[in-house]
């Protein structure tokens, strides 16, 4: 009785043995699995930086990848630019200049906007349809600039300015500025109006491309006329001198002049 005990005990604890590891390998390499696929990836993700990039809102960010360290505005942090006016200014008969004049309340703020012009005559008929974009890199008056309209034998009756886009804001504080100085109003050579003017670059490095819009008003503040020069080159901390043109005498005495410069985004 004893020795048959024995051969079945013995007999059955190698099949129980065998059937305990399959089941625990097996239960082990789904566990291997798992952490392959939900482990290692989830310790990665823990371990990983934030950034403005990562469509999260972490850091000290006022909303998903915006604000606090991010260079992208939040929308509830800005304003809209605000079209003061949009007007044709003639240049020659059948040649005009156009004009949006804009103020950017965003202090510290740039954005690219596309925009479009629509010229009418005074039978509301389209004349030209200009469209175009600009960096827009500080805060104050903004001057978006279009020169030679054709027109013809028409004259241009309304201008309509709108914004392709809405701008998406980002920090400017770090975008080259330059200022505008000495500005006067005179006459050239052959007694058309002129305006000159000195630039500034205070930055610690050379620009490119300087745009500088002039808008001359009468006593009143009406606008007379509009131009824009371009500096092509200004070193750091040099001043150029910049004029402006007219090819007509304007219709009132000058009562104040504004420059408003605008820089391009630069490569280093």
């Amino acid at each position: 009785m004893g020795v048959r005990l024995c051969t079945e005990v013995c007999y059955n604890t190698p099949m129980f043995s065998w059937a305990s590891r399959r089941r625990f390998t097996y239960l082990a390499s789904i566990g291997a699995v798992l952490l392959v696929v939900i482990g290692i990836p989830t310790l990665i993700a823990l371990q990983t930086e934030p950034t403005c990039f990562d469509d999260e809102q972490n850091q000290d960010e006022r909303g998903v990848d915006c604000g606090g360290a991010c260079s992208l505005m939040c929308k509830n942090e800005t304003q809209p630019l605000n079209l003061l006016w949009s007007r044709a200014f003639k240049v020659a008969e059948g040649n005009y200049n156009v004009l949006a004049y804009m103020e950017n309340p965003n202090v510290g703020m740039g954005a690219e906007v596309g925009y479009r012009f629509e010229i009418y005559d005074n039978n509301n008929v389209l004349i030209d349809d200009r469209v175009g974009s600009m960096i827009i890199s500080e805060s104050g008056p903004v001057a978006l600039f279009e020169a030679g309209v054709r027109t013809n034998i028409r004259t241009p009756g309304r201008v309509f300015f709108s914004l392709l886009n809405e701008p998406v804001w980002y920090r400017a504080e770090d975008l080259p500025q330059v200022t505008v100085e000495g500005e006067r109003a005179g006459q050239s050579g052959d007694g058309m109006p002129r305006v000159d003017a000195t630039v500034y670059n205070p930055e610690v490095h050379e620009l490119h491309g300087v745009e500088v819009t002039a808008v001359v008003y009468d006593q009143t503040g009406n606008a007379l006329g509009v131009s824009r020069t371009v500096v092509s080159s200004i070193a750091s901390r040099e001043r150029k001198a910049i004029f402006f043109t007219w090819s007509a005498p304007f219709t009132a005495p000058v009562g104040r002049i504004e420059l408003i410069p605008s820089v391009p985004p630069q490569s280093r």
